[in-house]
């Protein structure tokens, strides 16, 4: 990964802190690689419009979705 993805990265989590919001790396799976997003109090997933990957975004996804 490089420092342009890193820093990226964080901004979109800084971003989803400030709407009360947590963005987790989805580690295995057919989703790997992408993100959740959940909410902080019932670890509640987003749903995307993606029907290959409805619960799962991918880091373009993750910051269009937060900046609605």
């Amino acid at each position: 990964m490089t420092n342009d993805m890193v820093s990226r990265e964080r901004r979109i989590r800084r971003l989803a802190e400030r709407q009360k919001l947590v963005i987790r790396k989805v580690r295995s799976g057919n989703e790997a690689g992408r993100y959740r997003i959940m909410t902080l109090q019932n670890a509640a997933k987003t749903c995307t419009t993606s029907a290959a990957f409805p619960h799962s975004f991918s880091l373009e996804e993750a910051e269009e979705y937060l900046t609605e």
